[in-house]
Order: C-alpha cells, then sequence, then structure tokens
C-alpha cells in the first residue's frame, strides 16, 4: 500500500461525507500523514457578511463533528 505523508481533503460540506472522511483519518493514522480538510464555499453579497459567518461556522462545525465520528 501506498504511504501518504500529506492528505489534502477538500469538501463543499453540502453532502453527508463521514465514510469518506473516515477513510482520510484511517490513512492519516496508519500513515503518519498530516490530515488537512478544506472546506470551499461561495462567496456572499457584501451585504450578506453576517450570513456569511454563520453559514462557515456552521460548516466548520459539520465538519468537527464528522471528523469525531470517523475517530471514534
Amino acid at each position: 500500500m501506498k504511504v501518504f505523508k500529506n492528505i489534502l481533503f477538500v469538501s463543499n460540506g453540502v453532502r453527508e461525507e463521514a465514510e469518506a472522511i473516515q477513510q482520510a483519518v484511517h490513512l492519516a493514522v496508519n500513515g503518519d500523514a498530516a490530515l488537512t480538510i478544506a472546506i470551499i464555499c461561495p462567496a456572499f453579497d457584501a451585504n450578506l457578511d453576517e450570513y456569511q459567518k454563520s453559514y462557515e461556522a456552521f460548516l466548520l462545525e459539520k465538519m468537527r463533528q464528522t471528523v469525531a465520528r470517523a475517530k471514534s
């Protein structure tokens, strides 16, 4: 099996990605690799700045929960 030292997981935060995250965490742990997660979301209009901040916070929390479940 190929060993990876740096793993990048890219998400748009919309789909349920628990299985994919679990695989990425498994690869990172087994290979003693760094796992970086990038969540890509659309830019909001300037007048919706408040909504963008809460949307980003929601995406981050959702990803934290998914990673926590994947680790257990």
